[in-house]
């Protein structure tokens, strides 16, 4: 789903107010998501990468994206990666292995990192928060969230929307994974170790 398919869609209100103006944020997000992957998939994990990890799980916080929309994000971005690298290994099949567990490897990390620093980020939000002010706060339902995760997608086809459009793929990465850990068979850091 493009971003600006997520925007327009009715179902997607929540996301589309929290983009703004999207002659302005769409192309600001855009570029910044293709940095972020760019450095995760050509770098070995240091400190870099775990910082990108917590300011994105920060950002989410200041605009108070809830923890799904984040989550399917990387979802989606396995939705279109995956069959770009089938594709682009379909000639070297022994390699395809090893390219995956790299792409799969990366997503999670990245995920588990960002969401660690979401969560730390909710957890401080709250304290900040008067009790009493929590209290008035709707507790969201399940039926609530089942409304939004029917038809097998989470909120309004966030995932679940596929095969993706050619020309709407994000960036460079998904059609030519050629650098870093996904242009080879293994990590980096296992070539670099001999492993």
């Amino acid at each position: 789903m493009s971003w600006t398919a997520l925007r327009e869609c009715p179902r997607n209100a929540e996301i589309a107010g929290k983009l703004g103006d999207p002659t302005k944020s769409i192309p600001h997000l855009k570029s910044a998501q293709m940095k972020h992957w760019d450095y995760i998939f050509t770098h070995d994990p240091d400190l870099e990468f775990e910082a990108r990890a917590v300011r994105i799980g920060e950002a989410h916080v200041r605009i108070e994206l809830e923890a799904q929309w984040y989550l399917a994000s990387y979802g989606r971005l396995l939705i279109e990666a995956l069959p770009a690298l089938v594709k682009r290994y379909r000639f070297a099949p022994g390699k395809l292995p090893g390219a995956l567990q790299a792409l799969v490897g990366r997503v999670f990390l990245d995920m588990i990192m960002s969401y660690d620093a979401y969560e730390n980020g909710v957890v401080r939000k709250r304290a900040r928060t008067p009790a009493r002010e929590r209290a008035h706060q709707p507790a969201r339902s399940r039926q609530h969230r089942l409304r939004h995760q029917r038809g097998g997608a989470w909120h309004g086809d966030a995932v679940a929307q596929h095969p993706p459009r050619r020309k709407e793929r994000s960036g460079d990465f998904l059609g030519g994974i050629g650098a870093g850990c996904l242009g080879g068979t293994d990590l980096p850091d296992q070539r670099r170790r001999g492993a």
